[in-house]
């Protein structure tokens, strides 16, 4: 008679850097470097696990076949095929890590980091209305989630052309964010994106930010 395989639970998974071309999403960028672009998404979590993320995902299954309840695990599981999606540019992947996402999320609903991808994940799939929805989310359970505020920034700009409500959201963001300098850049080109509109000042917030409108009057 086999032995019965007893899984390993394997190690936190850490998806790699996205890859910035997508077939349904272009995001306008504007070139800083020979290694940093302007408007690129930016996954909230970086670095890359042992193994690579198939060998990760076939672990992961594996182990959530006799421990379905472990959260921890299951967002490990859907990172990795987040990872393999962006590599792949592979939508029917993506919808893979929606299934495990969402499982997270029943359990974890302030989860910012999977709520940071999923946004990120409606946003390449097209979905566009639904990726400020989630990434709004994720920012009301952490508003000093700065990578997801970015990328916020990246959906209403890029995604919907608002580009005044994108400056609000940029603006928000502090100097000692780590991609402050590519934060600031993509505030020049949306501003510049404007075109004849002005941004004109509407007083500061709740937070004491200030606030802006578009006036199409303005020469």
């Amino acid at each position: 008679m086999p032995k019965k395989y007893n899984a390993k639970k394997p190690e936190r998974y850490q998806a790699i850097g996205f890859r910035p071309s997508r077939k349904l999403v272009v995001v306008l960028a504007i070139l800083i470097s020979l290694s940093l672009v302007a408007g690129i998404v930016i996954p909230a979590i970086a670095g890359l696990a042992s193994g690579g993320s198939g060998s990760a995902i076939a672990q992961y299954r594996d182990y959530l076949k006799d421990n379905p309840d472990d959260v921890a695990t299951r967002e490990n599981l859907g990172h990795a095929l987040f990872d393999e999606a962006n590599q792949a540019k592979d939508d029917a992947k993506y919808e893979e890590a929606v299934v495990e996402y969402n499982k997270v999320l029943e359990k974890q609903p302030d989860n910012k980091v999977v709520l940071g991808n999923l946004a990120i994940i409606k946003f390449y799939t097209g979905k566009t209305d639904e990726a400020i929805t989630v990434a709004e989310r994720a920012l009301k359970a952490d508003p000093e989630f700065h990578i997801t505020r970015m990328n916020l920034g990246i959906f209403l700009g890029d995604g919907k052309q608002n580009y005044a409500k994108a400056v609000e959201e940029l603006e928000k963001i502090p100097a000692s964010f780590q991609n402050y300098q590519n934060v600031q850049d993509m505030i020049t080109r949306y501003k510049s994106s404007l075109g004849g509109l002005q941004l004109q000042p509407q007083g500061p917030d709740s937070t004491g930010k200030s606030t802006y409108t578009e006036n199409k009057d303005s020469k």
